[in-house]
């Protein structure tokens, strides 16, 4: 009797065994990553990031990997000085024009390989020159701001700041973007800038949420991605209900109340509050921008400031095509610049929808391309390129 319950229970928990194995495997099939919109297993952009107490993140130095979306794929390297770049000699050739570009996912570069991206074809398209991409994802003026240091410690000839029209202002003031703690701005009564958000917690969450709501996604249990997903979707929060796990927020604020949204909608159809956030955010902005600029012009170094437009200046449902150029954000800026003295480049009428990849917000080849070709038509007509150009030695 007890040899025939041992043999019917062993039978069951083979068969259970069976069934959960296909079941894994029937999962593992059904949303592979060739079934879905998601990164390789190296992960995405944010898992080459490494914790940074000052800037919130960073490229990590000295790693590889495969980034992967159902639009393309291609190989990810980072040299020592954690930019996303083939190695670099900090020292600066006495015969190259060094150029440092500073800017996010744009310029770090989601949608192309190395080689296909704006500032390696802007080097190509101006003779004798080098060109640095310490572009990090995510990353806004205040970032920028705060990188400087080791901006100017590359001894770089001109310093080209892309401004991403869809969210830098927004950057500027959010203590929180992507699931990371960042440094945020914001001014006195005399308009000078005030850098907040130091010492916030090291913390590496697994997904992109909102500034308040914190998650564990597990990518496998037991080693098996079907008990993973089960055990995401019991942990997903739900609006109204108890399964919401938050970590309280640093004692940081930021503008409340201000989205980019404000920045691209006429002044005409903004209440008064709107109106005072949307001025305060230019202010803000600006008062980073002229403290860039005030420490460049220190180090004798040229700089332009150079609009990155998204597929929101095409079309504003954020969908693909081309509804009309959509220049609230660009003008915004131009008028910043202009008060601050500083050579700006507008980009909108220079791309069209075209030159975004139909499911990924970014440029395609031919984006990249365009706007290469825009700043290095740019570049010389401000008369320092060829005036600082070093002579070979």
């Amino acid at each position: 009797m007890k040899r025939e319950r041992a043999f019917w229970t062993l039978l069951v928990a083979f068969n259970v065994f069976l069934a959960l194995l296909a079941i894994e495997f029937g999962y593992r099939y059904l949303f592979s990553e060739q079934h879905a919109y998601s990164v390789s297993t190296t992960g995405n952009q944010y898992h080459f990031y490494q914790f940074h107490s000052q800037l919130g993140w960073s490229n990590t130095p000295a790693v590889t990997g495969t980034y992967k979306r159902e639009e393309f794929e291609y190989r990810i390297s980072i040299n020592k000085y954690g930019m996303r770049q083939h190695p670099v000699d900090k020292d600066h050739k006495a015969s190259n024009y060094r150029i440092a570009v500073l800017g996010d996912s744009f310029v770090w570069g989601i949608g192309v390989n190395d080689q296909s991206r704006f500032t390696e074809i802007l080097e190509r398209l101006l003779p004798g020159s080098e060109v640095l991409n310490f572009g990090v994802s995510g990353y806004g003026p205040i970032q920028y701001y705060l990188l400087l240091d080791k901006v100017i410690s590359f001894r770089p000839d001109l310093v080209i700041l892309s401004f991403c029209l869809a969210n830098d202002f927004e950057d500027n003031v959010f203590y929180e973007r992507y699931g990371y703690y960042k440094p945020y701005a914001t001014v006195d009564d005399q308009g000078n800038l005030i850098v907040k958000g130091h010492g916030f917690p090291n913390i590496r969450p697994t997904r992109l949420g909102t500034n308040e709501t914190r998650q564990t996604k597990y990518h496998t249990m037991l080693g098996s991605k079907a008990l993973a997903a089960i055990a995401n979707m019991i942990m997903t929060p739900v609006k109204g209900g108890n399964k919401e796990i938050q970590t309280p927020p640093p004692q940081q604020a930021g503008l409340l109340g201000f989205t980019n949204a404000l920045i691209n909608t006429k002044e005409s159809d903004l209440s008064t509050d709107e109106l005072v956030l949307r001025r305060k955010a230019v202010q803000i902005n600006e008062a980073i921008l002229r403290e860039i600029h005030h420490s460049l012009t220190q180090h004798d170094i040229a700089f332009i400031l150079v609009s990155i437009p998204t597929k929101y200046q095409y079309n504003k449902s954020s969908h693909n095509g081309h509804e009309d150029f959509y220049l609230e954000a660009e003008n915004i800026l131009k008028h910043s610049a202009e008060t601050l003295g500083i050579p700006f480049l507008a980009n909108v009428q220079h791309l069209t929808s075209d030159d975004f990849w139909v499911k990924d917000g970014h440029w395609n080849l031919q984006g990249h391309q365009k706007i290469a070709k825009s700043i290095a038509s740019f570049v010389p007509t401000l008369g320092f390129y060829k005036a600082r150009m070093r002579p070979a030695q």
